[in-house]
């Protein structure tokens, strides 16, 4: 909410482009989890160049809304973020998040009439964080049921050696 309230407070074609990237940004944030969902996320799914190309182009396009939503575009590398993270290899997903942690916190210091309320770095990293978490708990969850599913193929399997042996005898 906070890039779209700055949008607003812009008159003409600042305020037009300026919601019209917020809302491709939505879409593309939105889009990313029916992707996943259709291709999937693991090793048989996407591959890292589209990924990364995927996440390029969500960041081109929070580059677009800084003329009209100013620092509050800064919001939106929290989201590029959490895609990174559940996207993403571990390793690469981190060097990525520190870049946006980093871009968000020297930009704050660099561009004049931006304030540093530390509030953006935080975000990034707590959401990065959050989503490392989910995806963690997702991978148990998948582990453990493919845990059960072999166990209860073992299970099946000593019953048919049981029976096997009961015949036998």
């Amino acid at each position: 909410s906070q890039p779209f309230e700055a949008i607003l407070e812009h008159h003409g074609a600042t305020r037009v482009i300026g919601l019209i990237v917020l809302f491709l940004f939505a879409a593309s944030y939105l889009g990313f989890f029916a992707w996943i969902r259709w291709v999937g996320v693991g090793a048989g799914g996407l591959p890292n160049w589209q990924r990364l190309a995927y996440l390029t182009g969500m960041l081109v396009l929070c580059l677009l809304l800084l003329p009209s939503a100013g620092q509050k575009a800064l919001t939106c590398l929290v989201y590029i973020a959490a895609i990174a993270m559940m996207a993403l290899e571990v390793k690469v997903a981190v060097a990525i998040v520190a870049v946006l942690l980093g871009g968000a916190e020297l930009s704050m210091r660099l561009v004049p009439g931006w304030s540093d309320d530390g509030s953006y770095g935080f975000a990034i990293f707590l959401g990065a964080l959050a989503v490392f978490g989910l995806r963690r708990a997702i991978q148990r969850s998948v582990e453990l049921n493919a845990t059960r599913q072999d166990m209860a193929k073992l299970a099946v399997q000593e019953e048919r050696n049981r029976f096997a042996r009961d015949l036998h005898d």
